[in-house]
């Protein structure tokens, strides 16, 4: 599952630097460890970042999202001064298919962030949280997560302690696609090396448009509180396929999915408490008494 979250209107809140990339890998780090989320691929740019997932269930991902968002939030507002919403709405998950093909395409899109841009030449050249270099090199990456309550508290005390105390390390663990599960991991590192090396070849800018590469250092000066223009963006897809048979497939259940929802929905509200909704829904608050 691909899930995706932008900024409020498009501002570089999300803008690369040592304490913003610390902030975000440890944030990230901390929401894995509490909610054992299967992590693939992860990339952030200065307005919006994508996360390639696997959850156990709608529940797990929702608890994850909502953990790492609110806690990314707060250290954002706090490193730019920043004091309006972060976040332009909810994050936006996406299936997607247990097609091979579907799966690379999608970590190949997450790693060509940053080229596909024109920000930078390479994935690993990206000044701020990418996966492309940990996933090549097989390693986590590793941040900082600072509980703001307990420093607070300690704070308030007649004799405070060691600010340090509050400071936690926290690792983002990667795992292998589940179409590439089998593979050894120096067979898989190899994979996403030829990834990087096809995004690179593809990407690749020409002699006379390399100057228009903003580049590393042009990314980490930009103002956070900028907004970037908006473009035209189109209604995400219900799933990412490789083929049109696996994409109808999907609509058949999504659509069987939705009616039994509304069924379920309409009898409740009619004061049916026994009724069982969709196994992985959210069923809707039961009606006042």
């Amino acid at each position: 599952m691909e899930v995706t979250v932008r900024t409020m209107q498009g501002r570089f809140l999300l803008r690369p630097s040592p304490a913003m990339n610390e902030a975000i890998v440890g944030a990230l780090g901390r929401a894995q460890r509490l909610y054992g989320m299967t992590l693939h691929a992860c990339v952030f740019l200065s307005n919006h970042f994508h996360l390639l997932v696997s959850p156990e269930s709608p529940q797990q991902l929702a608890r994850f999202m909502n953990h790492f968002n609110s806690r990314l939030a707060r250290e954002a507002c706090r490193l730019h001064s920043w004091k309006d919403h972060v976040w332009d709405r909810r994050y936006q998950a996406i299936a997607v298919s247990d097609e091979e093909a579907a799966q690379v395409a999608r970590l190949s899109y997450l790693l060509s962030h940053g080229p596909k841009e024109g920000l930078v030449a390479r994935p690993q050249a990206w000044p701020g949280v990418h996966c492309a270099r940990a996933l090549v090199e097989g390693f986590g990456l590793e941040g900082r997560w600072i509980n703001r309550t307990a420093r607070y508290t300690d704070s308030r005390r007649k004799n405070p302690v060691d600010q340090s105390t509050a400071e936690n390390r926290e690792t983002v663990i990667f795992s292998q696609l589940p179409c590439w599960a089998e593979l050894s991991p120096s067979h898989y590192r190899l994979r996403i090396q030829e990834l990087i090396s096809s995004i690179e070849r593809t990407l690749q800018p020409k002699p006379e448009s390399s100057s228009n590469l903003l580049g590393a250092e042009n990314v980490v000066s930009q103002h956070p509180h900028t907004q970037c223009p908006q473009r035209d963006r189109r209604p995400a897809p219900l799933i990412h396929a490789a083929t049109r048979r696996a994409r109808l497939a999907f609509h058949r259940l999504f659509v069987q999915f939705v009616t039994a929802f509304r069924q379920a929905a309409s009898r409740l509200r009619a004061g049916d408490r026994s009724v069982e909704f969709p196994r992985w829904s959210f069923p809707p608050p039961l009606p006042s008494p």
